[in-house]
């Protein structure tokens, strides 16, 4: 909290909104950039007037405890230059970054010196008690998003247990990495309620897909996670294990899918897994959308090739390498474990049950590094989704009348892209 210490960005706008000088999306751009999930963001700052309002008045320190430290680096700056003892009280005795309590301390301290009369210590609200009758008004509900091509994907409770209050709590996980974020707070009943109908208004959305699950497969999604961490030997949020009160009502919860029969056959019919709008998100990555594209442009300029027919054959060939290519081993493993998470999600999913065997058997295709990514139509069908081939009559013969080759989710050509250019509109 020095002065000589390099103001964070983060830092800088957050006060700027405190000020009202920028609107929330200058803030979202910086939490982005911190790697905060949008979706997190954008549920940060759902919370943040009424827990920071303009004037401190009524600062709810434990509301922010889990906000990015350079958000309430910002709070405890603008707590600090306006004397707002009451708010400087409040985060000197709060779980806030240790940065922020001794910034506050401090200034506790000078103005004590200049004969400030402090507030006493405020008192912590208590969390809401529910009996157990009213508790048959709450059940407990679950929220999770589709995963997206990084392996990411948000899951969101609200829980209730006796003796323990009601809390709403979301986190971030990820296939490969495990439980990236987790964060619970205590609410009221109409809180809850609330959070639910917001996220219940949003479940169809392709951008992202959010469905409603259960408790206990949330719960289950969870541990699985969790053990992705233990086997990385990645240390685990803490707050993951003071959750564990609510959580482990849902220990029961099956954490393994069975095993589909007739695999060879579900592997043939995996392409139509690849063209359900849940995949929408899994984009490959835009340097190898470029390439490819550009690529397959060579061919059908090539002065080598005579007839429209010789070009496109060259073109799709090419196109056909370059998704061979694009499975590399690791790429194959981490698809694999996507395709499995996927599949406990359309186990829960009344309008893709039918997925579930088409899901594992493509991830257990992938997962056999002696099957070859031509023998696994989902993989193939993944990749060429995004490109355009056009008919022998409408080849290019020049890059300056040339189009993109690139479609977006709808599969319309992204025509406003340079020829060439690789850009592709993503859903």
């Amino acid at each position: 909290m020095s002065n000589t210490k390099k103001t964070h960005p983060l830092t800088q706008v957050t006060a700027m909104f405190l000020d009202g000088e920028v609107d929330r999306d200058e803030v979202l751009e910086e939490l982005k950039h911190l790697g905060v999930a949008s979706d997190r963001a954008n549920g940060l700052l759902d919370r943040w007037e009424e827990a920071a309002p303009e004037d401190l008045s009524h600062l709810d320190v434990k509301a922010l405890q889990d906000f990015p430290a350079e958000m309430l680096d910002a709070v405890t700056r603008l707590a600090i230059e306006s004397n707002n003892l009451q708010a400087i009280t409040a985060i000197a005795d709060s779980a806030w970054p240790r940065d922020a309590r001794k910034a506050a301390k401090k200034q506790l301290a000078v103005l004590k010196a200049k004969g400030a009369k402090l507030p006493g210590k405020p008192v912590a609200p208590a969390s809401p008690v529910i009996t157990a009758a009213e508790s048959d008004d709450f059940p407990p509900w679950a929220f999770a998003t589709a995963i997206d091509a990084a392996g990411d994907q948000m899951i969101w409770l609200g829980l209730w247990k006796k003796g323990q209050g009601l809390t709403v709590h979301d986190s971030m996980l990820n296939c490969s990495n495990g439980i990236v974020d987790y964060y619970y707070a205590y609410v009221s009943r109409s809180e809850a309620r609330d959070y639910e109908r917001k996220l219940q208004a949003r479940t169809g959305e392709a951008n992202p897909m959010v469905c409603r699950v259960t408790p206990e497969w949330a719960a289950a999604r969870l541990r699985r996670a969790q053990a992705v961490n233990k086997a990385r030997q990645a240390a685990v949020s803490q707050r993951y294990q003071f959750a564990q009160p609510w959580l482990c009502q849902f220990d029961a919860a099956a954490t393994a899918l069975p095993e589909p029969s007739g695999l060879d056959d579900l592997v043939k019919e995996s392409a139509r897994l690849a063209e359900d709008n849940y995949f929408l998100r899994w984009v490959p990555p835009q340097e190898w959308l470029v390439q490819t594209e550009q690529k397959m442009m060579e061919a059908f300029l090539s002065p080598l090739l005579v007839t429209p027919e010789q070009k496109l054959e060259e073109g799709q060939s090419r196109m056909r390498k370059a998704i061979a290519d694009f499975w590399s081993a690791d790429r194959r493993r981490a698809y694999a474990g996507r395709l499995i998470e996927s599949a406990f999600l359309f186990s829960v999913m009344p309008d893709r049950k039918h997925l579930v065997e088409l899901a594992l058997a493509s991830a257990r295709a992938l997962e056999a590094a002696d099957t070859a990514i031509e023998n696994i139509p989902f993989a193939f069908a993944l990749m060429k989704r995004w490109f355009r081939m056009p008919n022998p009559e409408q080849l290019p013969r020049a890059r300056s009348d040339s189009t993109s080759l690139l479609v977006d989710a709808s599969g319309q050509s992204a025509s406003d892209a340079a020829p060439g250019s690789g850009k592709i509109i993503l859903p």
